[in-house]
């Protein structure tokens, strides 16, 4: 009898502790601007950055680290952060590839990432943010394979593009995910893209006074159990 009124005592525990969790967010911390350090400043330009790589697709397909771009030494409009004007104030930076691994023909160019989403996440609540410029254009962007719908496509340089990831459920994953960038040069000279990216997802958090309570109950069961084995011995 006592296991029984055991069972459903934890039962009954156990779904309080599940009807009063509550849903904590939580930021995507690896998720990256372009030419940033590992704290998200600005990283010296000409370096090499640190998280995302660029993937040529003229002839034999060639991947390496993007280059942070030296923003003064181009002829359009100086690069700028993809912050809106009048000045730019995000870390995010322009990234190319490195001079050595491309030689400025016209193709398909893409930039890769990767961000982590962690255990116990909530998928239809995680909510990614993108400001993109690309150079000539932004053509798509895929996440871990399967593209994303985009519009407007960016042109030469222009206006920041707004990109909302959310709702993609059957897309996003617990562990490591992948955004590819798709850009097109068609100007036989440069490619390049600027990305400032944010993200967020919820995980579901057990309420303290829900686990107190389910201590609370055990225990009492426990000293009942005690009290009725005394009883009977007497």
């Amino acid at each position: 009898m006592f296991r029984k009124s055991l069972f459903l005592a934890m039962s009954l525990a156990a779904a309080l502790t599940v009807s009063q969790t509550r849903a904590g967010t939580v930021t995507i911390a690896d998720l990256y601007d372009t030419g940033v350090t590992n704290t998200g400043a600005s990283a010296p330009q000409l370096s090499s950055d640190l998280h995302y790589t660029v993937v040529t697709e003229l002839g034999a397909p060639v991947s390496v680290a993007a280059q942070i771009a030296n923003s003064a030494a181009f002829p359009f409009p100086v690069w700028k952060e993809s912050n809106p004007s009048p000045a730019p104030t995000l870390p995010a930076q322009w990234i190319a590839p490195p001079p050595a691994n491309t030689s400025w023909l016209n193709g398909e160019f893409d930039y890769k990432t990767s961000f982590t989403i962690g255990p116990g996440a909530i998928l239809s609540s995680v909510v990614i943010n993108l400001s993109v410029i690309a150079d000539d254009q932004f053509t798509g962007l895929l996440l871990n394979g399967v593209p994303v719908t985009i519009t407007p496509v960016v042109g030469l340089i222009g206006t920041p593009t707004l990109v909302t990831l959310s709702g993609l459920t059957s897309t996003f994953h617990t562990g490591v995910n992948t955004l590819t960038f798709e850009t097109q040069n068609q100007h036989l000279y440069t490619t390049g893209i600027d990305v400032a990216a944010s993200g967020t997802y919820q995980t579901v958090v057990p309420e303290p006074a829900s686990m107190a309570l389910l201590g609370i109950g055990l225990s009492g069961l426990f000293t009942l159990r005690r009290f009725f084995k005394r009883t009977s011995v007497a």
